[in-house]
């Protein structure tokens, strides 16, 4: 797990995680049916998989309406859509923020695949 980040990104997580919990609630049909999530994972973890399988725009643009500065970017060849905050990158796996976009776990996952196709 990535350590706490210092300073105003702290504000951050606790929005993150209370967006993943309301996420889960309203979109819980789309993330309970997604059987390709790892089953290893704890429930926290497939519900933010969830949510980055489908749901990142939506959840992008949630947090940017409560974090006003937040920038959504989409990046078309992930697919996928995340925030950068306060020179940090956020999406629903990634509540701490992470230094660099290749650093977040779904674009890691992505440039896995990718590798072995």
């Amino acid at each position: 797990m990535e350590s706490w980040v210092i300073g105003r990104t702290t504000e951050v997580f606790p929005i993150i995680v209370a967006a993943v919990a309301r996420f889960a609630q309203e979109f819980g049909w789309h993330i309970n049916e997604d059987k390709s999530l790892p089953k290893r994972l704890s429930k926290e973890e497939r519900i933010a998989q969830g949510i980055n399988s489908g749901l990142c725009d939506l959840f992008a643009e949630a947090i940017k309406k409560q974090i006003p500065r937040a920038k959504i970017i989409y990046d078309e060849e992930a697919d996928h859509t995340y925030l950068k905050i306060d020179g940090r990158y956020y999406d629903a796996e990634n509540p701490t923020g992470a230094a660099s976009p290749q650093q977040m776990r779904f674009l890691g996952r992505t440039q896995i695949l990718e590798a072995m196709s």
